[in-house]
């Protein structure tokens, strides 16, 4: 509301008032001003706040008249003796031949019960400006703001209002505005829902695989600079398993978990050859920074930097850099995984026949390396390697070796496959051999038994569970929380899920039961596994919260994710 002689063009409207009738004309402008109506919500009032003396109008007040739409009049008993109302009415309807239908007139003042003489002079005198505007006396009724309730006054102000804003009356201004409102509680309704639906779909997500993996992840990256690994064992296989499921950034959150520049470098470098479309020009330039240090602590990520920038110089540094540093089997393990195929199927026939001592763990080394690589069996191949294999353990009975490559193969999804099939029907038969004579195969005949399950192979997996149903009435400890897991992963394979429940339920308790805490995070990781396997993931992802080491519980997170992304990219070929 404009309370200034100082002129600005484009006004709505032009009070026109006795300076007696003031403070009724500045509420009006109030209402004409600030009243909401839809689609029309910037309009302003010129109400001049000074009092006009004798002489002609004044150029302000000339300005305010042209710059204005429409002409208020707002009579009262005062209004008929003042010339100044009829200078500013001539001087509105002379502007470019104005239409008098510009002009709006309204009541003010005192009620008529109070000054009965000044209402007569003012109806006269309303009279005859209707007549002079060639207006039918009567063809509108008369707004009048003399009523006693604020709601009343409000009313008939509207009548001025709605023409201003393009509305026939009074009605059809409230009826907009009733349509829009009822419009928007409608939309605002529907957005409601939406919201609620949408915090549903949240909430809901949150409580899959999907959504209990992404909060781990963000838990994990939250949390990495305070948590320090001192080597890379468990961050790098994870920060491997994100690059390579095309999420650079979230890989390079979990790369601030390690100590140390040159830990940190070979994560940068297992993100940088990782992905998807690696860069090879930064790839090679990060090899070669690293120098003698290339694969520092992941030799997984040397070897794969040095394939991924191709050449032979790189080739020759990542071998100079590792071999004699690692093990013989790590660095096997590090060629398989990062694409030296036939480099690693070398090393492995330099090691077997080197290592005849080691018989027992040539045929699981073979067929952990073609996990690695993502490579089929050669089924005539792994037949001459496994009946070797299986002569051996006539002597030696543990099938541990065994049980780590036949877990890690169900995580790949690869048990169901023909040659994995026959694998595993011999080693089970072995084992129920070893059982039936009264010799125990090793902690690995359950887990045997649920691979063998997941494989399809549910007689020989039943046969295997009916020789260590000891198991059930094994006191509820921690040192049985592995085999309880993998028993009840097996009842689940085989479709025995009413008993395989009460058994999850038994391995979550024994992995949770007081021990000491260096088997804490082997139980804990065991009954991960089986609840992973068995496709429980939402169990699986509440498990590390149930640990009570801060170190050990993210180690847990990040076995998880490398197994997430092993499974999404397993189900993918």
């Amino acid at each position: 509301m404009k309370l200034s002689s100082s002129i600005r063009p484009g006004y709505t409207a032009f009070l026109s008032h006795s300076h007696k009738d003031r403070e009724q004309v500045k509420w009006l402008a109030g209402v004409l001003e600030g009243y909401w109506v839809p689609g029309n919500s910037r309009r302003r009032i010129f109400l001049d706040r000074k009092s006009l003396i004798a002489g002609s109008l004044d150029v302000g007040i000339k300005r305010a008249l042209d710059a204005s739409e429409y002409l208020v009049i707002c009579v009262s008993g005062s209004v008929p003796g003042s010339r100044w109302v009829t200078d500013e009415i001539e001087h509105f309807l002379g502007k470019e031949n104005r239409p008098p239908e510009r002009v709006l007139i309204c009541r003010v003042g005192g009620r008529a019960d109070k000054d009965p003489e000044g209402d007569e002079r003012a109806s006269g005198w309303i009279a005859a400006l209707e007549k002079r505007l060639d207006r039918k006396p009567l063809e509108h009724l008369t707004p009048d703001l003399r009523e006693e309730s604020v709601e009343d006054a409000t009313a008939s102000a509207l009548s001025l209002l709605a023409p201003m804003v393009g509305m026939a009356d009074k009605d059809a201004l409230l009826d907009r505005r009733a349509r829009f409102l009822a419009r928007s509680w409608r939309i605002a309704s529907w957005l409601v829902v939406v919201l609620f639906a949408s915090g549903a779909g949240v909430w809901w997500w949150l409580r899959t695989p999907d959504g209990a993996m992404w909060r781990h992840q963000r838990a994990l990256i939250t949390k990495a600079p305070g948590l320090k690994f001192d080597h890379t064992e468990w961050v790098g296989p994870a920060v491997l398993a994100l690059a390579r499921a095309d999420e650079p950034k979230s890989a390079r959150g979990l790369a601030a978990m390690v100590k140390g520049r040159f830990f940190y470098a070979t994560m940068m470098l297992a993100i940088e050859a990782g992905v998807s479309v690696p860069d090879q020009e930064k790839v090679r330039m990060l090899v070669k920074e690293a120098g003698s240090d290339l694969g520092a602590g992941f030799p997984r990520a040397g070897l794969l930097g040095a394939r991924v920038a191709g050449g032979e110089e790189e080739r020759q540094q990542a071998w100079s850099a590792m071999q004699g540093k690692i093990g013989e089997e790590a660095w096997m393990r590090a060629l398989a995984a990062s694409g030296w195929w036939s480099e690693a199927m070398e090393a492995w026939e330099r090691w077997r026949r080197s290592h005849p001592q080691d018989a027992s763990e040539h045929f699981p080394l073979w067929l952990e390396l073609h996990l690695l690589a993502e490579k089929p069996l050669d089924a005539s191949v792994e037949r001459g390697l496994r009946q070797e294999w299986l002569q051996r353990l006539e002597e030696d009975r543990s099938l541990y070796h065994i049980q780590i490559v036949l877990v890690d193969a169900a995580l790949r999804r690869r048990v169901r496959e023909p040659v994995w099939r026959e694998l595993l029907a011999a080693v089970a038969a072995h084992a129920e051999r070893k059982l039936s004579a009264g010799i125990d195969p090793g902690t690995a005949a359950q887990p045997l038994a649920a691979i063998v399950a997941l494989a399809g192979l549910h007689d020989k997996a039943s046969n295997l569970l009916r020789r260590t149903a000891y198991l059930e009435e094994a006191p509820l400890d921690n040192s049985h929380a592995e085999p309880l897991a993998f028993r009840a992963l097996a009842e689940f394979a085989i479709g025995n899920e009413s008993t395989a429940e009460p058994l999850f339920v038994s391995a979550l308790a024994a992995a949770n039961a007081p021990i000491e805490s260096s088997r804490t995070w082997h139980e804990h990781f065991a009954v991960a596994q089986a609840l992973v396997l068995a496709g429980q993931w939402r169990r699986a992802t509440e498990l590390p919260d149930m640990i009570g080491n801060e170190m050990t519980r993210r180690t847990l997170e990040l076995e998880l994710i490398v197994w997430w992304h092993l499974q999404k990219s397993s189900a993918l070929r």
